[in-house]
């Protein structure tokens, strides 16, 4: 809670993966969790919690249906800090901080397949026959 409202930052999937997409939704509530306050804007940060620096900052506006949101791919793993505050206007209304973590992408791992096996000794038996002639050519 946070003063007269209640801030409710949702996001899906539950576990934020680095390299994958995430999606955040804000909603003020009232503190009766009923309905919420109007609001025209929700300005979001987005920054590592260990370093210097903000990955995304910016004021996301309400859409005709639907919670405020926004999608966002994290490129590293590691803990991050989330910023929401909702705006009336150029009135702040509410203003939380969240920290969360981010885990490691999966690391693609490469897979033999019978059929890149073929084409890489079509390919070198063709060199070979290439190879082949146009030394006999000039042998000759």
């Amino acid at each position: 809670a946070v003063g007269d409202y209640m801030i409710d930052v949702g996001y899906d999937p539950a576990d934020a993966i680095a390299g994958e997409a995430i999606r955040f939704d804000f909603t003020l509530w009232n503190k009766d969790k009923i309905s919420g306050p109007e609001i025209t804007g929700v300005w979001v940060r987005l920054a590592p919690r260990d370093q210097s620096g903000i990955l995304f900052a910016g004021t996301l506006s309400v859409p005709a249906f639907g919670p405020v949101g926004m999608s966002y791919v994290f490129p590293n793993e590691g803990k991050y800090e989330l910023t929401a505050r909702f705006l009336n206007g150029d009135r702040a209304l509410a203003e939380a901080q969240f920290p969360f973590e981010v885990g490691a992408g999966k690391i693609p791992r490469f897979t033999f397949k019978r059929e890149y096996a073929g084409i890489g000794f079509a390919g070198v038996m063709i060199g070979f026959l290439l190879g082949w002639a146009v030394f006999k050519r000039r042998v000759i």
